[in-house]
């Protein structure tokens, strides 16, 4: 497992990812789990595998293992 200095989990603009940040889809991949019906939606990180980052989406609540590229970090939601 990648050390936090070395992790590959970084987003679609080379941001890091962290565990519980919140993401947004931006890629559609559906080969790896990135469907069209989940571009542009939110999400929480949950999980950071080797290659793999986990994320519980908004809506429906669906956890989803994404490629780091598949998304941008955003900033927290409100409340």
């Amino acid at each position: 497992m990648p050390t936090p200095s070395s992790a590959p989990w970084r987003d679609a603009e080379g941001n890091p990812i962290s565990l519980q940040s919140w993401v947004e889809q931006v890629v559609v991949d559906k080969n790896h789990g990135a469907l069209k019906e989940r571009l542009g939606l939110r999400g929480q990180v949950t999980g950071l595998g080797t290659y793999l980052i986990y994320v519980r989406f908004e809506q429906g609540g669906q956890l989803i293992a994404l490629r780091p590229r598949h998304v941008r970090v955003i900033k927290a939601p409100a409340g």
